[in-house]
């Protein structure tokens, strides 16, 4: 299908590293790329999108991703200022809610006012502060399931504007090769009748609930069944105290990102 080159969106996020945000942000502008004209404004350096987009898509840097401390560079702002000014977009979608905090302070200063994507992948209900402020601008929030947009909706946040476009997997992406999974059981020292259960998520038990996956697979009546946690810092120290507390030090793998 040509591209629809009358309609200029652009993508934003924040930060370096990969998450399932970062995942979400690669996989819609590739697809989006495919029918219109789509641009990622990015962090410098972010090595893992510009490996994956370098060439497929424009990508426009605006951050220096310095930590908390990035949100008091004002470079930052103009950076992101004068991409939206140049490009002439009819659409920006902010990914993430600190690449929607840089819309939202850029945003009233812009000559040319294009309509505004937000993305809501939880149901945690943002302050009144953030809300009025913040997600007014928004012309629509894309939620990622159904149950999020109820638990939005029953909070009168906007409902309106919600619109669900759930995510979806492709499942053409895992396939069952016997040589592989012997290779692997064989480096994570694994028996091969072992039942082994994985969780893809960065350590942060107050939001991916680690420890209520632990808890759990501590009352698992399985001996024959290994947990395997992959992602940033679940190799950490904090992860590795937490797994010993509930003495499951021979039953749980860390592997990191």
């Amino acid at each position: 299908m040509e591209k629809r080159i009358d309609i200029r969106v652009l993508e934003i996020i924040d930060s370096h590293g990969w998450c399932g945000t970062k995942e979400q942000t690669y996989l819609i502008t590739r697809e989006l790329s495919k029918y219109f004209h789509v641009d990622l404004a990015l962090a410098y350096g972010h090595k893992e999108m510009i490996q994956k987009l370098d060439g497929k898509v424009p990508l426009k840097f605006y951050e220096i991703d310095n930590g908390s401390k990035r949100r008091f560079n004002i470079k930052n702002y103009i950076r992101l200022y004068n991409i939206i000014e140049k490009g002439n977009y009819n659409v920006v979608i902010a990914n993430s809610s600190w690449s929607f905090n840089y819309l939202r302070v850029v945003y009233p200063f812009l000559r040319k006012k294009p309509k505004i994507i937000a993305m809501r992948r939880s149901g945690y209900i943002p302050s009144p502060i953030s809300k009025y402020i913040k997600y007014s601008i928004a012309d629509r929030i894309v939620v990622v399931s159904k149950e999020v947009t109820q638990e939005l909706k029953k909070n009168n946040f906007y409902p309106e504007k919600l619109v669900t476009i759930e995510s979806g997997i492709d499942l053409s992406r895992f396939k069952p090769v016997a040589v592989y999974r012997n290779e692997i059981r064989k480096e994570l020292g694994l028996k091969s009748d072992e039942k082994v259960f994985i969780n893809v998520a960065n350590w942060q038990p107050w939001r991916k609930g680690q420890d209520i996956l632990l808890k759990a697979f501590k009352n698992l009546n399985c001996e024959n069944c290994k947990l395997i946690f992959v992602g940033n810092g679940t190799n950490s120290e904090k992860a590795k105290k937490m797994i010993e507390e509930l003495e499951l030090k021979n039953r749980v793998i860390t592997l990191g990102f």
